[in-house]
């Protein structure tokens, strides 16, 4: 959320040289950061919505036409990106509420997706939803990257760590406490840099980090 601009940050963030302002999520945006927060349901989603609306919200512009929303155009693009999420049922004006947790959260990523975003925030991107989801998520992450997106995932699943990061990073009270790279990722060597040992050795590998 700090780098997000919801809350309160120190510091700087820069995307490709450029600053983005503090406290200011809509600059985020235009600067190419898209956030699917943890706790989905009191950050993110409208559950009394639709799919159409909550993949759309952040854009909507993109489907005026001579000053009006087409509502064509948005349901057209919202029902494509439905069904290369694979999101059951693949159906626009269908209630969020409606859905699993899993399919939710397919909606909350295919909303930033679409924006095709430079840097992806994704905060505990599998809370809550059932192991099919999980791998499905975790596919829909190594696509994003593999287009071109830097992905920095928040996560206390170490495996889930494991299985997406080239590189992990430890904070301990907002500070950077360790640094693991590839191939020395797994869950392990991860549990003891949460827990300390080996702090002070900054990086497990003196490779540049992807």
């Amino acid at each position: 959320m700090a780098l997000f601009g919801g809350i309160d940050r120190t510091g700087e963030v820069c995307i490709n040289g450029t600053a983005v302002a503090p406290h200011r999520p809509d600059k985020s945006v235009d600067a190419g950061l898209g956030l699917v927060p943890a706790e989905r349901h009191a950050n993110a989603s409208f559950l009394d919505s639709t799919l159409r609306e909550n993949i759309s919200i952040v854009s909507p512009g993109d489907f005026r036409r001579r000053g009006l929303i087409s509502r064509r155009r948005e349901v057209a693009e919202v029902r494509s990106w439905l069904l290369e999420l694979r999101v059951k049922p693949p159906l626009p004006e269908q209630g969020l509420a409606t859905l699993s947790g899993g399919n939710q959260q397919k909606v909350m990523l295919a909303r930033w997706l679409r924006q095709h975003p430079t840097v992806l925030l994704l905060d505990e991107p599998t809370q809550g939803v059932d192991v099919g989801a999980k791998a499905e998520i975790h596919a829909l992450i190594d696509q994003a990257a593999a287009e071109g997106a830097a992905v920095i995932v928040i996560s206390t699943d170490h495996a889930e760590l494991t299985r997406l990061a080239h590189r992990v990073v430890v904070l301990n009270d907002g500070r950077i406490t360790d640094e693991i790279n590839r191939p020395h990722i797994d869950p392990d060597h991860i549990t003891a840099a949460t827990i300390g040992v080996g702090q002070g050795e900054q990086s497990h590998d003196q490779t540049t980090p992807r």
